[in-house]
């Protein structure tokens, strides 16, 4: 009897959506998710966990800030060491935001799509969804959201400046729940 080698590799889906608040990192997520079984995960989920632990009243996207900077002060790549460690299977990240998040993934084989949408755009958008406006705007020019725009681009695999450039990068992808 012979062992016979399957060289045939099952496509996987590792996908990163970069960007600052209001730019359509969750929109593009679940665009994708549509098309295939991947999972979304977050890098601020443990972030989320430890501020919800914590009791908070009233905690908002300071409090989440504020334990994320910590947690980088401590080790620049806790968050995201956090996530490579949750991975199994197909995954798409909702959520980088900083060039050691970039640089991770794409050493660990994620395309990455940097959502370059302009300011008045991301405004009217967070305008739109916000329970509580003030809680979003005044963070709106923090390091956690302008930290994207100075990423190398070379870390990217694709910009998009648009919801249909986003739908089309992800329909010429050639990713969908049939090659999976």
């Amino acid at each position: 009897m012979s062992i016979v080698k399957n060289n045939f590799e099952v496509p996987t889906t590792k996908v990163a959506f970069c960007g600052s608040m209001g730019s359509g990192k969750t929109y593009a997520s679940t665009q994708l998710q549509l098309k295939t079984n991947a999972k979304i995960m977050s890098i601020a989920r443990p972030i989320k966990e430890l501020v919800s632990r914590m009791n908070l009243k009233d905690a908002g996207r300071g409090e989440h800030i504020m334990v994320g900077t910590v947690g980088r002060s401590i080790d620049n790549n806790i968050w995201i060491n956090k996530l490579i460690a949750r991975i199994d299977g197909d995954v798409i990240v909702d959520d980088v935001r900083f060039e050691n998040e970039a640089k991770v993934l794409k050493e660990n084989g994620f395309t990455i799509i940097y959502l370059n949408v302009p300011w008045h755009v991301r405004f009217k958008r967070v305008l739109k969804r916000s329970d509580d406006l003030r809680d979003h705007i005044q963070y709106f020019a923090n390091e956690s959201e302008t930290a994207c725009e100075t990423i190398d681009k070379r870390l990217f695999d694709y910009v998009c400046t648009t919801e249909s450039q986003v739908d089309e990068v992800i329909e010429n992808m050639g990713i969908n729940s049939e090659s999976i």
